[in-house]
């Protein structure tokens, strides 16, 4: 996926994650907030993580799912790294 000079990347593991969503409308929804982070890579209402170096999350789904990524400013690369509920999501993503 690409647009103007950002690029997505959608890890193994996100891909994987995003079909364990099981329900087609979130799915859906999903793809629209990854394809909107093309236009802005920031948008409102993302938050920078804490504990991880340039990584953001962004919610969806009634705000109980998250998209976690990374931005590389330097080569404009968006790069997904995992998509799930918000209290499972963070498990298992190292720094």
């Amino acid at each position: 996926m690409a647009s103007g000079d950002w690029q997505i990347i959608l890890e193994a593991e996100a891909e994987r994650d995003l079909g364990k969503l099981g329900n087609r409308s979130l799915i859906q929804e999903a793809r629209e907030v990854i394809d909107d982070l093309l236009s802005d890579p920031l948008p409102p209402g993302s938050l920078k993580m804490r504990r991880y170096k340039d990584a953001y999350r962004v919610r969806f789904g009634a705000d109980a799912y998250r998209i976690v990524y990374r931005v590389d400013e330097k080569r404009r690369v968006i790069r997904v790294f995992a998509i799930g509920p918000r209290g499972s999501v963070y498990r298992g993503i190292r720094g």
